[in-house]
């Protein structure tokens, strides 16, 4: 595997220490696992930064462009993006 050196504050390095002693893991299983807790979070938040996103721009729309989107009338990239565009604030 791989090695990776990272620089932190003593204060930080103490308080790692004193997680993988409780878990009886080492420093590197710690930090491992803390990188992946956080790269799953930001793509959770990414998720539904996005969904959130488009529910306000669906919600911004008129009721008959919501309808001739969800019909699914062929519509041009460039229509639907003005019509996202008129409808954010």
């Amino acid at each position: 595997m791989p090695i990776l050196s990272v620089s932190m504050p003593p204060a930080l390095r103490k308080v790692l220490d004193a997680e993988a002693r409780r878990q009886g893991r080492s420093r590197s299983f710690v930090v491992s696992e803390a990188v992946r807790a956080y790269v799953a979070q930001r793509e959770r938040d990414a998720f539904a930064d996005a969904r959130d996103r488009t529910l306000r721009e669906g919600l911004a729309l008129s009721p008959a462009e919501r309808v001739r989107l969800s019909d699914g009338d062929r519509i041009t990239v460039g229509e639907t993006v003005a019509v996202f565009r008129r409808a954010l604030p």
